[in-house]
């Protein structure tokens, strides 16, 4: 894709270039609005791949506005639920994403591993990951 005009690459082309082009800048700050919204699924997993080793790397923080919940529940440190223009809440992902009542009443986002979580009266996980962990049978 190295000689195409960016106009001509797809809408997930472009978010990725735009990525590629930010990171080497080197930030300090990331700000990623939606980064994986109208991704197709490998689009999806490259981003988020990308965001993982950032992550892993700590070189740079990473500030994500997400409605995806499962992304935020995974790569979150922290997060901030904004509700009618002001933070209603804040806290770790578990604190906040175990309480899916709350969530559901403003009608806020919710991990499919946390609503499984509450389901089974459980407060270990609400990451997919965190799920085939808690969840496995002891052997």
């Amino acid at each position: 894709m190295r000689h195409r005009a960016p106009g001509t690459l797809s809408g997930g082309q472009q978010k990725r270039l735009l990525l590629a082009a930010t990171l080497a800048m080197q930030p300090q700050v990331l700000l990623l609005d939606e980064p994986v919204g109208g991704l197709d699924p490998q689009g999806r997993r490259e981003v988020l791949r990308a965001i993982a080793e950032l992550r892993a790397h700590g070189a740079v923080t990473v500030i994500m506005v997400e409605n995806d919940a499962n992304v935020l529940a995974t790569f979150a440190d922290r997060v901030l639920v904004i509700h009618e223009g002001r933070v209603a809440r804040a806290g770790a992902p578990g604190a906040i994403f175990l309480d899916t009542e709350w969530l559901d009443s403003i009608g806020a986002p919710v991990p499919a591993p946390a609503r499984l979580a509450r389901a089974l009266g459980r407060a270990d996980f609400v990451t997919f990951d965190g799920a085939v962990d808690a969840l496995k049978p002891n052997t």
